[in-house]
């Protein structure tokens, strides 16, 4: 599956999410401009593949909420995350978590914020090799993870 596009994605209420790709077998591939979620538990980004490659590569990510996360992404396979900057703000939102239950994992974002009560900043996990980039990270509150 893939998605792409240069534009911007806002949505506003709960459970509203941004950019939502599933696949039970193959690759996932987002591209998009900036994203903006405005509502509990609304993902910025959301990619769940199954035995293939997730990719997401974005602008500027920001959800906005009580369990908001910015970018989630996981496979069986690899994972890679690319966004100029990703933030949440709300409390229990994570800024991206990018999972592989067999793969690699890359994560590489320009700037990370997460403001709130118990968010994480960036959560990388794989089976294989792990790598995260990232400029600056902003943390504020209480309860808070950087990388």
């Amino acid at each position: 599956m893939a998605i792409s596009g240069t534009g911007s994605v806002t949505t506003n209420g709960g459970f509203a999410d941004g950019v939502y790709a599933t696949s039970a077998t193959g690759p996932i591939s987002v591209t998009t401009g900036d994203v903006s979620t405005s509502g509990q538990a609304s993902f910025g980004i959301a990619a769940f593949g199954g035995t293939g490659t997730t990719t997401v590569n974005s602008g500027n990510v920001a959800a906005t909420g009580a369990g908001a996360d910015a970018i989630i992404a996981s496979s069986d396979g690899d994972v890679s995350v690319i966004a100029a900057s990703a933030s949440t703000a709300g409390d229990g939102g994570t800024v991206v978590t990018a999972v592989s239950n067999t793969g690699n994992v890359g994560v590489n974002v320009g700037t990370t914020t997460a403001t709130g009560t118990g968010n994480g900043g960036i959560l990388a996990f794989g089976a294989g090799n792990v790598a995260v980039t990232s400029g600056t990270v902003n943390t504020g509150g209480t309860g808070l993870s950087g990388i």
